[in-house]
């Protein structure tokens, strides 16, 4: 209702995402309805432009799916170009530019990323969950990932 009332109100848009990602089973058409209104009051945020792609790999609409995933890829690399290596979010933004990649097409290039994030990791319980990422291929995460 909130939404209804200020079509520019992003916290209860980002408040109505996380409700529709709880609810079984997804409405995948609400959720990108969703995703694409919190895109476009914050454009400069990719990981909206990449849970779009994400979505239109799985409606199998391809050349949709690129351009988001392109634009999502451009986002990360303004945050990573400004951002210190030692900054918190660096390592998380970098490994969501890598998934980027790969969903693009471009699995040498993501996996050149996770395997230096990887090989750069101390903490060994993080690099334990890493480990089965390095070498998926596209169709193997995009068959991992479930709008259900």
């Amino acid at each position: 209702k909130a939404t209804n009332i200020d079509s520019n109100y992003f916290i209860a848009y980002n408040n109505k995402f996380s409700f529709l990602g709880l609810q079984k089973p997804n409405n995948t058409d609400k959720i990108l309805e969703t995703l694409k209104s919190l895109n476009k009051l914050r454009p400069e945020y990719p990981d909206f432009y990449l849970y779009i792609g994400i979505i239109y790999i799985k409606k199998n609409d391809t050349g949709v799916s690129q351009k988001y995933l392109s634009n999502a890829i451009t986002q990360y690399d303004k945050f990573l170009d400004t951002m210190h290596k030692s900054n918190a979010a660096y390592e998380l933004l970098e490994l969501n530019k890598a998934f980027s990649l790969i969903l693009l097409g471009q699995e040498v290039k993501g996996h050149d990323i996770l395997k230096q994030a990887y090989d750069s990791q101390i903490d060994t319980f993080y690099k334990q969950k890493m480990a089965p990422f390095l070498y998926k291929t596209r169709k193997e995460i995009i068959d991992s990932l479930s709008l259900e």
